[in-house]
């Protein structure tokens, strides 16, 4: 469980997507994610995020950069990946 005063970092390893999710509910939980934030969910393949219509995508990556650590977004493709 995490301590109302313990700071959250950004994880040094993500394994798996249950590492992920466990860190954006851990942010969640410590009431760290935007307003425009409305909800993630990791799946076996994948990070889908859900925004609210007047919140940007470029806010949205800045966001889980920010919350994953420097380098932990790009572009690939066309698509962003974490």
């Amino acid at each position: 469980m995490i301590m109302p005063e313990q700071e959250i970092k950004a994880p040094e390893h993500i394994y798996t997507w249950v590492d992920v999710d466990a860190h954006l509910a851990a942010l969640a939980a410590d009431g760290q994610w935007p307003d425009w934030l409305h909800e993630c969910d990791a799946f076996w393949d994948g990070l889908e995020v859900t925004i609210a219509p007047q919140a940007s995508s470029q806010a949205a990556l800045s966001w889980l950069s920010d919350a994953f650590g420097v380098n932990s977004t790009r572009i690939h493709d066309g698509e962003t990946v974490l």
